[in-house]
């Protein structure tokens, strides 16, 4: 009888230059802690200006068993990066996070886990006090006005969405690739697709980060896009009640 797997999912765009070697190592390191499983990656980059390279893709290929590239030109959001690559996994849990594998190896295990246990169809990482500590003020600010907005307006299952680490199951999968959002709200989305559906159990999972990660600051630019994206979250809400 053949193992189970899992498929891993990375968006990656301008990433930092010892990208590969994190990928490596990180995936290896899942792979060694749940060996009872065979693992599937793909790195889906998007549009990157800088660092990536088709020999990068080769060193990923001879190093992850069952490794998967997928490039295009231009850049369009992580969102979109995402669905590419869950649009062509074929296993029965579906982890993505980001390139870095910026979370602590026991909260992505966790997450992992409450899946292979049939304890939820969603995993959520939720992020600790520690993340936001470390956040810009702006972002900060930011970051738990939106979870404020989701628990009143939204009435989703956990405040917190837009942490960088899911895992799912082949039921809650078709709701990602229901996604439209292409950047950074579409993690609200995706949450917002499978707390409607009672047949979903979505489950928050406190999670840590690594403490060398870098947290990236968010351009004005975007606030304006997301902000009507989210709008259209609220009055699509409204509609179908």
């Amino acid at each position: 009888m053949s193992k189970p797997t899992i498929d891993i999912v990375l968006p990656c765009y301008n990433p930092l230059e010892d990208w590969v070697d994190t990928v490596i190592e990180r995936v290896g390191e899942i792979q060694s802690s749940l060996s009872d499983y065979h693992f599937h990656c793909t790195v889906v980059n998007d549009g990157s200006s800088r660092v990536v390279s088709d020999e990068d893709a080769d060193r990923l290929r001879k190093a992850l068993p069952g490794f998967d590239w997928i490039s295009y030109t231009q850049n369009r959001g992580k969102g979109y990066a995402l669905r590419q690559g869950v649009a062509k996994t074929t296993s029965d849990i579906i982890l993505y996070t980001d390139i870095d594998l910026p979370y602590k190896m026991e909260s992505m295990l966790d997450c992992l886990r409450q899946i292979i246990d049939g304890k939820a169809d969603l995993c959520v990482a939720v992020r600790n006090e520690s993340y936001y500590q470390r956040l810009p003020s702006r972002r900060r600010y930011l970051s738990k006005s939106l979870r404020s907005l989701n628990r009143t307006l939204l009435g989703l299952k956990t405040s917190d969405t837009q942490g960088g680490l899911k895992v799912f199951n082949k039921k809650a999968r078709n709701h990602f690739l229901a996604t439209t959002i292409e950047r950074y709200l579409f993690d609200l989305e995706f949450v917002y697709l499978c707390s409607r559906d009672k047949n979903i159990v979505v489950l928050p999972v406190e999670s840590d980060m690594r403490d060398t990660i870098e947290i990236s600051k968010m351009p004005l630019s975007v606030l304006g896009k997301e902000g009507m994206n989210f709008l259209r979250l609220i009055t699509i809400g409204r509609l179908r009640r």
